[in-house]
């Protein structure tokens, strides 16, 4: 309670002193305990934004909370740790962590179990570490999931140079435009897979991620849409009105089944925005 109390009162020297202070009086009787307070420490300078402090003190208690902590206060300590190393542009750090937080929720039954039999805790304060738990976890897959998102940005629309006529720019869409697609569709349909094992996430998906996974899904399919109806067209179509009309026509039944993808995406993040009362900058976007 005094660590928490003067980290809270921005005394961080005297909190760590208290916390050196527990660990050398009852780290053999109150080995948990111990191990939480060297998580709230790694967790005090996260809300502060302090990555390198995060990292210092996550860093080297990890051991001790790995093997002594509680299910939710390990997965939860991977997780800020490997959010430091992530906005320290440390990514293969990165990567170890949040693979670390996917593999202790491998077996979910198994991890609830586990955080349901702790002892000494009334059932809300459980479910609270349930929840902190899977926070952490849709934050993980999140990460994961935003790294395949990046392949799929990296396939850009391939710009039209040809001359404006009918054969060039059909050409042009039957040979680059469909080679586009048939790189970037296989790469939205992994990075939405990826997604959904947030939706996916049990016993219960976390509100927060699930609305940041269906915000980065509907950009994705969006985004597909715009840049196939962004392909170019012949001075000899745009200049009539009925040639036009079918040619935009005809793209927008090509793009249809990706807009309903896209659609379902905005519509299940909007859901649970609404649903939960959680609104932050992917909702507005859904």
């Amino acid at each position: 309670d005094a660590v928490v109390l003067r980290l809270r009162l921005g005394n961080e020297d005297k909190a760590i002193d208290d916390a050196n202070d527990f660990n050398r009086y009852f780290g053999q009787k109150k080995p948990a305990a111990v191990a939480a307070v060297a998580f709230a420490i790694g967790a005090h300078y996260g809300e502060k934004k302090e990555w390198n402090n995060v990292v210092k003190r996550l860093g080297g208690a990890m051991r001790q909370i790995d093997s002594k902590a509680t299910l939710d206060v390990r997965v939860q300590a991977h997780s800020l740790l490997g959010l430091a190393y992530q906005e320290l542009n440390r990514g293969r750090n990165a990567v170890t962590e949040y693979g670390t937080v996917v593999k202790l929720w491998d077996n979910p039954k198994k991890a609830v179990s586990e955080i349901e039999g702790i002892q000494g805790e009334d059932p809300a304060s459980k479910q609270r570490r349930l929840g902190r738990a899977l926070e952490s976890v849709g934050q993980a897959i999140f990460y994961f999931a935003d790294q395949k998102k990046a392949k799929v940005d990296a396939v850009k629309f391939p710009e039209y140079k040809g001359a404006n006529t009918k054969d060039e720019v059909l050409k042009h869409i039957n040979v680059k435009v469909k080679d586009w697609i048939g790189k970037k569709r296989p790469l939205i349909e992994d990075a939405t897979k990826e997604y959904k094992r947030i939706v996916d996430l049990q016993p219960i998906p976390p509100p927060r991620w699930v609305i940041a996974a269906g915000s980065r899904v509907g950009d994705m399919w969006g985004k597909f849409v715009e840049e196939f109806r962004a392909a170019p067209i012949p001075d000899s179509i745009k200049k009539d009105f009925e040639l036009r009309t079918a040619y935009y026509g005809a793209l927008d039944d090509a793009s249809e089944p990706q807009k309903q993808q896209a659609r379902g995406a905005f519509e299940v993040c909007l859901g649970y925005s609404v649903k939960y009362q959680y609104f932050d900058e992917y909702s507005r976007r859904c």
